[in-house]
């Protein structure tokens, strides 16, 4: 449910949206929890583990569960140009520092796989180094905050080179 709704206080304002998306997103999940549970001790715990992957995806909280860490590296993976289609098409005179967009549209793709080191591998596919933002201030920044960092190898490529940041 986190991973559904860490996003939804985007629809006030990107500015502290996990906040937004906690209180948006209280009344579904307790009534989805209600609907599927009924020992009260699991559903508080549950909305408990919900309410970390939510509060915790952008990386500005610590988080400690696995589950908030899969959020927090799913949500930085998640930085291909296909989403910069929509603030792209919205905004056509781009604000001065808006590398967010940018460096999301220099995203081909990104794949996670075995890794060979590590259990997960992520490779983030690119055709300008723009999208080196995305990969060492958005993704690695999570990844680092995540406590299954230790889990994972990371990787850049941009011309036919790798560069390796967690291996």
């Amino acid at each position: 449910m986190a991973a559904f709704l860490h996003d939804l206080g985007m629809s006030v304002t990107r500015d502290n949206h996990e906040q937004h998306s906690l209180w948006l997103a209280d009344r579904f999940i307790d009534a989805i929890l209600g609907r599927v549970y009924k020992d009260e001790g699991r559903i508080y715990m549950l909305k408990s583990l919900i309410a970390e992957g939510i509060i915790g995806h952008m990386g500005h909280y610590k988080v400690a569960s696995v589950e908030a860490g899969i959020i927090m590296i799913g949500d930085g993976a998640d930085c291909t140009k296909g989403r910069a289609i929509v603030p792209t098409s919205l905004a056509k005179n781009p604000m001065i520092g808006d590398i967010h967009r940018f460096s999301a549209s220099a995203i081909d793709s990104v794949t996670i796989r075995a890794g060979e080191r590590k259990p997960v591998r992520i490779d983030v596919f690119m055709q300008s180094s723009a999208g080196l933002f995305q990969v060492e201030e958005v993704l690695i920044g999570k990844a680092k905050a995540s406590p299954i960092m230790n889990l994972l190898e990371i990787a850049a490529h941009l011309e036919g080179k790798e560069r390796l940041y967690l291996q």
